[in-house]
């Protein structure tokens, strides 16, 4: 076995080598991004919730606005609501990073998120339907917007004793799926659910307890 991953991690490293050198430096870049999450979320971990939810949306209000995928969210504003100032636009961009940011750095506080528990800052509405449900041995199955820290509800849902499967497509093949990893870590430690990374019909239907047409169904 050992011999095996040596051999595996030569192969890598000679393709690493004949690689253009662009190419190169594309994939150093990425993992950079990858590391500089990894740390980021442990720094935010440290801090008090709303702390680190503040330094978040902080960070993000100053280097947002600055990158280039901001030109997406300008364009989409263009096309749904013309009628805004430019002022108007700059201010939904900026909020729009805060929340990013905010709930980014949340990701490092959500293990310890007690959705149930008294004087928690969650409140869920809307449990009598799944016990209805799961009373009449039904499955379930969740539809979430992003809005707000939008982690929070798939932590609630297993926090309330709901075997959960969450369908996430396009993970492996995108181009920062490096970083998408180290945010899927913090998820994990805080069971947020199984994560399918496939939008794969078979792959779906087997996640399924008893090959059931379902999101989720409740814990025995």
């Amino acid at each position: 076995m050992r011999a095996q991953l040596t051999s595996a991690r030569a192969s890598q490293a000679r393709r690493d080598r004949t690689q253009p050198r662009p190419l190169r430096r594309h994939k150093l870049v990425r993992r950079l991004e990858a590391e500089g999450v990894a740390a980021f979320l442990a720094a935010m971990g440290v801090l008090p919730l709303d702390l680190a939810s503040a330094a978040g949306g902080a960070i993000a209000r100053i280097i947002g606005p600055r990158l280039a995928v901001t030109r997406r969210a300008q364009r989409n504003l263009d096309i749904a609501l013309p009628h805004l100032s430019a002022a108007e636009r700059r201010r939904i961009i900026r909020e729009m990073w805060d929340n990013l940011g905010r709930t980014t750095a949340e990701y490092a506080h959500l293990s310890r998120l007690r959705c149930f528990a008294p004087g928690t800052r969650v409140e869920a509405v809307g449990t009598q339907h799944v016990d209805r449900a799961v009373a009449r041995g039904r499955p379930l199955i969740f539809f979430s917007g992003h809005l707000g820290n939008w982690e929070v509800g798939s932590v609630a849902v297993v926090q309330y004793g709901v075997e959960l499967a969450q369908i996430r497509c396009g993970w492996r093949w995108s181009p920062r799926r490096r970083i998408l990893r180290a945010i899927a870590r913090r998820r994990r430690h805080a069971t947020c659910g199984r994560i399918i990374a496939s939008a794969s019909a078979c792959r779906t239907a087997r996640s399924f307890p008893g090959n059931s047409p379902s999101a989720a169904s409740r814990s025995k």
